[in-house]
C-alpha cells in the first residue's frame, strides 16, 4: 500500500487525517520516508483502538522529557499521540524511528506498538477493518464487549504479519489488543 491509498482508505469513511508541520517534522531523527509519511499523508485523528493523534499537544512532536518532564533518558521519544489511557504514543529516535507507547501508570514503561508510522497507520488500517467486521457481524459494542469472531482476529494477525512482522509478537500492543487483554 502507498501512502497514497492509505489517504484514500482511511478517508473513504469520512474519517480525516491529521498532517504534521513539515517545519518539525524535520527536527524528528527518524528516516526521511517515515518524516515525509507524517507530513503527508499523516495520521488519522482519532482511531481505535482509542487512540489521537496530532493534538494541540502533540503537533508540535514534544519529547516526553519535555511535556512530561520525564528526564532525559525520555527525550529520545517524540511524542505524536496518545491512547485511551492519556500514555504518550511516540517515534523512539534512538531505535529508527520505531513506535512506543510509555506507560504513565507503570514508571513510563516503554511498549512496542509497530517498527515505524507506516506500519502504524496500516495497522491502524487494518484494525478498524477488523473492528468493522466484528460490528457488522455482532453489533456495534461487539468490540467493546470483545465478541469479535475468531476469523477475524485470524486475519487480522495474518495481515498485521504482513504489514509489520514484530508488531503481533506476544509480548506487542497489537496482540493484546486483539486478542481483548488491554494492555
Amino acid at each position: 500500500m502507498t501512502p497514497a491509498e492509505f489517504k484514500q482508505a482511511w478517508e473513504r469513511t469520512g474519517d480525516h487525517l491529521v498532517s504534521f508541520p513539515s517545519d518539525v517534522v524535520a527536527t524528528v531523527k527518524i528516516p526521511e520516508d517515515h518524516r515525509r509519511f507524517l507530513v503527508q499523508p499523516g495520521l488519522p485523528v482519532e482511531a481505535a483502538p482509542f487512540f489521537n493523534f496530532g493534538g494541540k499537544h502533540y503537533i508540535r512532536i514534544p519529547s516526553t522529557a519535555e511535556l512530561w518532564q520525564a528526564g532525559e533518558a525520555f527525550r529520545r521519544y517524540r511524542i505524536i499521540g496518545a491512547n485511551g489511557f492519556g500514555d504518550p504514543v511516540c517515534v523512539d529516535e534512538e531505535m529508527e524511528g520505531a513506535v512506543v507507547y510509555l506507560n504513565h501508570d507503570d514508571n513510563m514503561r516503554r511498549a512496542f506498538m509497530n517498527s515505524n508510522v507506516e506500519s502504524l497507520a496500516y495497522s491502524l488500517l487494518a484494525f478498524r477493518d477488523a473492528v468493522d467486521e466484528a460490528q457488522q457481524r455482532g453489533g456495534k459494542d461487539a468490540f467493546l464487549n470483545n465478541q469479535i469472531p475468531n476469523d477475524v482476529i485470524d486475519r487480522f494477525i495474518v495481515r498485521l504479519g504482513e504489514i509489520d512482522p514484530p508488531a503481533i509478537k506476544s509480548d506487542a500492543f497489537w496482540f493484546h489488543s486483539i486478542a481483548g487483554e488491554g494492555t
